[in-house]
């Protein structure tokens, strides 16, 4: 499993003249870390019962939550004056599915907002909304492309993707090749292990051994979504995908070095 999205470290202090208001602990409703159950409800509870200038506190651990159908995993809608504290804890979204575009959720979602920290805790997913692999054929008019993935983005029939951009062997994107967005997703056909056959809307320039990485869903599967709201801010944001990227590259690079010998 590849942690996903961010560890935030925010050295804000709130109410620092006269301390908290009140700390609230996750573990007092019924979040518990490690436990393999859906925290989703129970983390929900605890923001809810947060008032201006209180910290929520998390221990470290992983947590688990789960997608019940709804784009929205954890709202901070409404909330002001509020530190959210992981202590290092994990926030591990389960539920996305590659074949169904509504699957999608954001993890922390806050409308209204105002004054929200965030620091100290990594947000991972167990499927990422993205996948990357190598092009392995093209049709003549290069509108038919198969595409073979890594095996750490499982594929199967029937999988949706919505932008495909091409990258260079260092793991940068090269929208110079292919950067297309999708109105309608388009669905692949397996015709092989991991690999996927898409046929394009119009041709695109993508050659074999081409790298490409392809987002399953554009908008709203994000770590943080805030809308309307003012002094909400993450900084020191650490993601990975990159890395995932720079996997697949070093390994077709030495395909390719194999091949050439």
């Amino acid at each position: 499993m590849r942690q996903l999205l961010a560890c935030f470290l925010l050295g804000s202090v709130l109410c620092a003249a006269t301390g908290y208001a009140a700390d609230v602990h996750v573990g007092t409703h019924g979040a518990f870390a490690n436990d393999n159950r859906d925290d989703r409800a129970k983390i929900q509870d605890a923001i809810q019962a947060c008032q201006p200038g209180d910290r929520l506190l998390f221990r470290p651990g992983i947590y688990d939550l789960w997608n019940q159908g709804t784009p929205l995993a954890l709202s901070l809608s409404g909330k002001s004056q509020l530190e959210i504290d992981g202590r290092g804890c994990t926030l591990r979204l389960h539920g996305f599915d590659i074949v169904n575009p509504g699957s999608y959720a954001n993890v922390f979602f806050g409308e209204g907002c105002d004054q929200i920290w965030i620091h100290d805790l990594v947000i991972d997913m167990v499927r990422e909304p993205f996948s990357v692999g190598q092009v392995v054929a093209t049709s003549s008019n290069n509108t038919v492309v198969s595409i073979q993935f890594d095996p750490g983005f499982p594929v199967v029939g029937r999988t949706f993707i919505e932008t495909m951009m091409s990258y260079d062997d260092q793991g940068r994107p090269d929208g110079s090749s292919c950067d297309r967005y999708f109105q309608t997703p388009l669905r692949g056909t397996l015709v092989g292990p991991q690999t996927l056959e898409f046929t394009l809307p119009s041709a695109a320039s993508l050659g074999v051994s081409q790298l490409v990485v392809v987002r399953h869903k554009v908008y709203g599967a994000n770590a943080f979504t805030f809308r309307n709201s003012a002094r909400s801010t993450c900084r020191g944001s650490r993601s990975t995908p990159c890395r995932a990227w720079h996997s697949s590259a070093r390994a077709a690079m030495a395909s390719r070095s194999r091949v050439a010998r």
